[in-house]
């Protein structure tokens, strides 16, 4: 019973790691539910968001999605950047990717433009 209990332990544990590893951030902007995403870890370089739009439960199509990922100005450090404009998939997912200069606290702003006009922005954060 005791190995039974370390090994469903040692699996949930892993499991976790492996999945805490992932990047999900999820808000709103305005009325739109915004999903953000990343399959793999993070890591300096390159690296590749799905970003979900919906509203009222209905894939937001047709939206010009604009994402930034920025870390201020600190001591010893210049203001890094890194900003792409959002591939429409369909169904109301965009695909982007954003370079990620060094490890650290990266603020996110998704700049999201729809077909009636309206300007909505969402706002968080990712740690590395």
């Amino acid at each position: 019973m005791k190995r039974l209990f370390l090994l469903l332990a040692s699996t949930l544990l892993l499991a976790s790691a492996a999945y805490a590893d992932a990047f999900v951030k999820k808000g709103k902007a305005g009325s739109i539910q915004v999903t953000m995403s990343s399959d793999k870890p993070m890591t300096t370089g390159d690296n590749y968001y799905t970003i979900t739009l919906q509203k009222d439960g209905k894939p937001v199509t047709g939206a010009v999605v604009k994402a930034k990922v920025f870390m201020p100005e600190m001591p010893g450090m210049p203001y890094m950047e890194s900003t792409n404009t959002a591939i429409e998939e369909g169904n109301g997912v965009y695909k982007t990717d954003l370079a990620l200069s060094m490890t650290g606290t990266w603020q996110i702003r998704l700049f999201i433009d729809t077909p009636d006009g309206k300007k909505q922005q969402f706002k968080s954060s990712l740690i590395f």
